[in-house]
């Protein structure tokens, strides 16, 4: 008995300790998900550099109290992502899980410590990744010097 109990309270200081160093986590129901299902969204997360973890809910509970989450207790088959580098991340890859299973639901997630409800999971999803944001800023910033030097080529292309 006292060995699950130690096992149980080191799961919850390693659940801790993952949240301390997340930038971002998200908790959603699984229980319609396949364990194929389950593995190939794990790949997609360790691609991204992000973790999902299953445990019990009173173990969730208790490492999202002692992290000084203000949340709803966790109920049924709840399953814990957390994204490390790219915030988006952990959002982006559940909104395509959800999409493919209807059954899959997202809970709650924290972001940048505000909690992310469903409304702006859909808004948070729907973004490009940080990739992509960098991309698009580059861009914006080479549209000027790339519109002169256009410019330049077809005064030098008349001539």
């Amino acid at each position: 008995m006292k060995l699950i109990v130690e096992k149980k309270a080191q799961t919850v200081e390693t659940m801790i300790a993952e949240l301390k160093k997340a930038k971002s986590f998200a908790l959603f129901n699984f229980a319609s998900l396949s364990a194929k299902e389950i593995t190939t969204f794990r790949r997609k997360l360790h691609n991204g550099n992000a973790k999902m973890f299953i445990a019990k809910n009173n173990i969730y509970n208790r490492a999202l109290q002692l992290s000084n989450y203000q949340v709803e207790k966790c109920s049924n088959s709840t399953a814990l992502i957390i994204g490390y580098e790219d915030e988006i991340v952990p959002f982006k890859e559940l909104s395509e899980v959800i999409k493919n299973n209807q059954k899959a639901q997202f809970i709650f997630g924290f972001l940048d410590g505000q909690k992310i409800d469903n409304n702006k999971f859909k808004v948070i999803s729907s973004l490009p990744g940080r990739d992509g944001l960098y991309s698009m800023f580059l861009s914006c910033l080479q549209a000027p010097l790339r519109n002169f030097l256009y410019g330049i080529k077809a005064v030098g292309e008349r001539k």
